[in-house]
């Protein structure tokens, strides 16, 4: 039970990261927002998304 939490709070520090990147850099650098987006996910490793 404890490392199904841990892996929620993984996934949903992410999903706050992104959407922090998405609102700074969807004005000035919009053609990184991609590859920001990409390396977030890869980095959470194996994750089902539904």
């Amino acid at each position: 039970m404890v490392g199904t939490a841990q892996r929620g709070l993984q996934i949903a520090w992410a999903g706050l990261k992104v959407d922090v990147a998405v609102l700074r850099l969807r004005r000035r650098a919009a053609d990184l927002l991609p590859a920001y987006v990409s390396t977030t996910l890869v980095g959470l490793g194996t994750t089902f998304l539904v």
